[in-house]
């Protein structure tokens, strides 16, 4: 079960990354280890999925730059916009 703050550790994420969370993802991550073991997490990452782990994988300009900013404002505790 997750902790009893995750809807609050959620909204702070969306506002980090300016992201609506989705509750499942098409892809294998470990997340759902960490949450069966009670720890709330996040998958967020640049780019689209659809592009990702390939030969030819790549993020836009763009993508990387709102990730960057995103970083930033997580390690400066502040959320988007």
């Amino acid at each position: 079960m997750p902790p009893p703050d995750a809807a609050r550790f959620v909204r702070w994420i969306e506002d980090l990354s300016g992201a609506e969370a989705v509750q499942a993802v098409p892809f294998g991550t470990e997340a759902g280890l960490f949450h069966a073991a009670g720890i709330p997490s996040v998958i967020c990452g640049p780019g689209d999925i659809a592009r990702a782990h390939r030969a030819d994988e790549y993020i836009t300009p763009g993508e990387l730059t709102a990730c960057c900013a995103m970083l930033r404002r997580l390690g400066e505790g502040q959320a988007a916009g």
